[in-house]
């Protein structure tokens, strides 16, 4: 029978593994109150996982680590994951969940209507493409500081 103190070491060992990491990764980027359900956030997490993991991934996979029953973590899957975390979680350094501030300065211009809506239209698009590259993986700051870092 094991004593009290082998328990503790035995759990304290737990908390250390690359699964248990992920799983809370997984849990603070996809929580099940934001998705109104565990299944809904299995299946945000693998929307947002697998473009950026080079081999085939299932919703079964993301559950398993979800679960902490994943044996092992691979290391593109453990950086989605990180990089899930930044972009949906509670990251320090992560700019693009704060809401974003947009101001133009038209020089030149009269101050008509006209330029005023040109400007507006304008920002529009620029807002929507943002928008569009942050879907698609181009995470704006976080991408770069990755980018610069890998090479």
């Amino acid at each position: 029978m094991l004593s009290n103190k082998d328990k503790e070491l035995a759990n304290r060992a737990k908390v250390m593994t690359d699964a248990f990491y992920a799983q809370n990764l997984l849990r603070e980027a996809f929580p099940e109150s934001r998705y109104g359900s565990v299944k809904g956030a299995i299946f945000a997490a693998y929307r947002f996982v697998r473009p950026k993991v080079s081999k085939e991934l299932t919703p079964r996979r993301i559950r398993s680590i979800r679960e902490g029953t994943a044996r092992r973590i691979d290391a593109e899957e453990m950086e989605a994951l990180n990089r899930s975390a930044q972009m949906m979680g509670g990251s320090n350094d992560n700019t693009s969940a704060a809401p974003r501030k947009l101001e133009v300065h038209v020089h030149g211009g009269s101050g008509d209507e006209h330029v005023r809506e040109l400007a507006r239209q304008g920002a529009q698009e620029a807002l929507y493409q943002d928008k569009i590259d942050q879907t698609r993986g181009g995470f704006g700051n976080t991408q770069k500081k990755f980018n610069s870092r890998v090479g």
